[in-house]
């Protein structure tokens, strides 16, 4: 029966801070298969992320560039609102 199993988290990221030494392996305990033939595993990707430190950080960091596009996002959307200001003054002077 099975009571271990070595659980291999491969994490490719996009998100700055994290490389190649992003990757890692953990074992995680699993409870053993009691039924009348061959045996089942599972693996809870919930917990390995719970105890993956490299998650909180790619959270933190991906937090912070969607923090800093909504801020662009929102530069952009007041230089539009300036801009069509600048146009309805503009038209108003014709």
């Amino acid at each position: 029966m099975i009571k271990n199993i070595l659980a291999v988290i491969l994490t490719l990221s996009v998100v700055e801070g994290l490389g190649p030494g992003a990757a890692g392996a953990m074992e995680i305990s699993l409870e053993e298969n009691r039924g009348q033939r061959g045996s089942i595993g599972y693996v809870d990707l919930q917990a390995v992320f719970r105890r993956f430190p490299e998650v909180q950080r790619a959270k933190q960091s991906y937090a912070e560039v969607v923090r800093q596009a909504e801020e662009q996002v929102n530069l952009r959307k007041a230089e539009l609102i300036r801009l069509r200001s600048d146009i309805g003054s503009l038209k108003a002077e014709r």
